[in-house]
């Protein structure tokens, strides 16, 4: 169980700053980064989502006894290894974005720039040529 919480320790100090929504900004964040469709971010969104709720379960003391996301069961070791995946992706990511922000405060750059792509598409395209 301690894995699953480092790695969403790892997700959420890249994706999220500050209070309010963590959640959905969140699943939204890593969604509109890691995917390359529509029904591909839905699908990320709804896991990053679920995963943190789980990582929140964890953290308090609470066993995890569902892990049934988005219709599909996973074992512990298929967990562990999406978050892995989610967790390099996203490193590799943030590495060729990173170069193309100033200030101090890149992280917070790019998150904002991750929530005008959830609701502008043309941004979204242009976006992801930042990386491939």
């Amino acid at each position: 169980m301690d894995k699953i919480v480092d790695l969403l320790i790892c997700l959420e100090g890249l994706y999220v700053e500050g209070s309010g929504e963590i959640t959905v900004r969140f699943g939204s964040r890593v969604a509109t980064l890691l995917s390359k469709n529509d029904k591909e971010r839905e699908d990320c969104w709804i896991f990053a989502k679920r995963m943190y709720n789980i990582r929140s379960k964890i953290v308090h003391g609470e066993e995890i006894e569902n892990t049934e996301i988005n219709g599909k069961k996973y074992t512990y070791d298929e967990l562990l290894e999406r978050l892995v995946g989610m967790a390099r992706k996203s490193v590799l990511i943030y590495l060729q974005l990173l170069p193309l922000y100033s200030g101090n405060e890149k992280r917070v750059q790019i998150g904002d720039d991750l929530d005008k792509a959830v609701i502008n598409r043309l941004f979204l395209k242009k976006f992801q040529t930042s990386f491939k």
